[in-house]
């Protein structure tokens, strides 16, 4: 698959055939007001960078932050270079906290347009601007432009899973060139966001293919869950801790700490309807050089209603993806070096017992390594109970009594899954920095975000 490279650090942006979030700007309006009384039309503050100008700034990438005004359909048709934002000019201001001040900056249209508008509002808002580029013009002149290929729109399913998917259903394969993908939870919309663990963001995918920043500096957000008052609650790896990240005001430390140590590796969560949050610290393998470093401490937690954190799990390997079933009777974990799904009854406070085999995962191969892995990573529920489970092998799907019932394979490693959709019947996927989504015959179970 090729990755959109037009967009780079900040946002994606749909392609030709699909929607953008910003609408398509009115350029061509007309003025009716009679030639003597319409105002003169005043001559653009920035300059007009020509090809040498141009080939200067390319040359010196982390010296200049780009901007370009385009639509989706111009970029993919026209061409042009890697930019740090891709934004109609309509929406730029909504932008400007992400945009930095100790850069110089070059704004980008066609024939720059668009681009001196960009230009002189920035110049106004105290932004160090070095011109506007017109593609077109540019090209003209000898430039040579970057044309991308937006990734083909419809894969099909390969294979029957009875109430869950037919074969032959089409699925979008979104994009691909995220900077980690993790925690895809829906929102009320219909609407789907899930973590950049890299890039330090929460990232929207909305139902029109429109691709947006739902929110910046994460602290390393992975795992997502919603509480009824839609507080977004995530596990965090910069400072590890799990805490509410949204909306702003709301931020709070619900635990960074089991007895004083602190957490390691936080990856995954899952919130009860008493207010309860189990999630699992896949821990952290020290390297064979670091000869004085901690152990690793995989372990699954429970923060209690009450806020005190317990140790509910602390002999599996790499605990992972962690999911309830729909009466919350069963706790399912998955442990990326496990042959099998685990389970666990849960008992009134909270705590575990009757850990078993829930599901033999077909994900379980050798890895680069020489050792054997499953993959498992996040774990999907739906309103039948179905337990869906990302491995080494695709989407595997189970009964609820474990019996395995077909895989949905893709075209890179899942990491994490979600029901999104208004009706819920929508599979969001995200793995290996690529997005999917997949329309199915079963529908998510209603009574939680995830």
């Amino acid at each position: 698959m090729k990755k959109i490279h037009l967009v780079v650090a900040s946002l994606f942006l749909s392609a030709a055939t699909l929607s953008y979030a910003g609408g398509v700007s009115n350029t061509g309006a007309t003025n009716t007001a009679p030639a003597n009384t319409q105002e003169a039309k005043k001559p653009p503050i920035s300059k007009k960078l020509d090809k040498a100008d141009v080939d200067a700034i390319l040359a010196k990438p982390s010296d200049y932050v780009l901007i370009d005004l385009r639509r989706p359909d111009e970029l993919i048709k026209i061409g042009g270079f890697p930019v740090y934002l891709n934004i109609q000019s309509k929406e730029l201001e909504q932008y400007l906290d992400y945009i930095p001040k100790d850069k110089q900056i070059a704004t980008i249209s066609n024939h720059a347009g668009r681009a001196h508008a960009a230009a002189d509002l920035l110049i106004g808002k105290g932004y160090k601007v070095v011109g506007a580029i017109g593609v077109q013009d540019y090209e003209a002149q000898g430039g040579a432009l970057t044309r991308i290929t937006p990734p083909a729109p419809k894969y099909e399913v390969n294979a029957d899973i009875p109430g869950v998917v037919a074969k032959g259903t089409k699925y979008e394969f979104l994009y691909e060139g995220f900077e980690g993908t993790e925690g895809p939870i829906t929102l009320p919309d219909g609407s789907a966001i899930f973590t950049e663990t890299r890039a330090n963001r929460i990232t929207q995918l909305k139902e029109d293919r429109g691709v947006s920043i739902f929110l910046q500096n994460s602290n390393g957000s992975n795992g997502l869950a919603f509480t009824p008052k839609g507080d977004l609650i995530s596990v965090q790896n910069l400072k590890p801790q799990v805490g509410i990240v949204y909306p702003a005001g709301h931020e709070k430390v619900l635990s960074n700490n089991f007895e004083g140590k602190p957490f390691q590796r936080p990856n995954d969560l899952v919130l009860d309807k008493k207010g309860g949050i189990y999630f699992t610290d896949i821990g952290v393998i020290p390297k064979p050089e670091e000869k004085d470093a901690e152990a690793a401490r995989p372990a699954v937690y429970y923060i209690t209603p009450y806020g005190k954190t317990t140790r509910v799990i602390n002999d599996l390997k790499r605990p992972n993806g962690v999911q309830l079933s729909t009466d919350e009777k069963v706790l399912y974990v998955a442990d990326t070096a496990n042959q099998y799904l685990i389970a666990y009854d849960i008992k009134a406070d909270g705590s575990l017992s009757n850990k078993r085999d829930f599901a033999k995962l077909d994900g379980y191969q050798k890895n680069p390594a020489g050792e054997f892995a499953s993959g498992a990573d996040g774990i999907a529920i739906d309103a039948e109970n179905r337990v869906y489970v990302a491995t080494n092998s695709g989407v595997e799907v189970f009964s609820a009594k474990g019996e395995k019932l077909g895989i949905i394979a893709l075209p890179n490693k899942p990491q994490n899954l979600a029901f999104a959709g208004k009706d819920k019947k929508t599979l969001v996927v995200v793995g290996r920095g690529a997005a999917y989504r997949i329309p199915l015959l079963a529908q998510g179970f209603l009574g939680r975000a995830k």
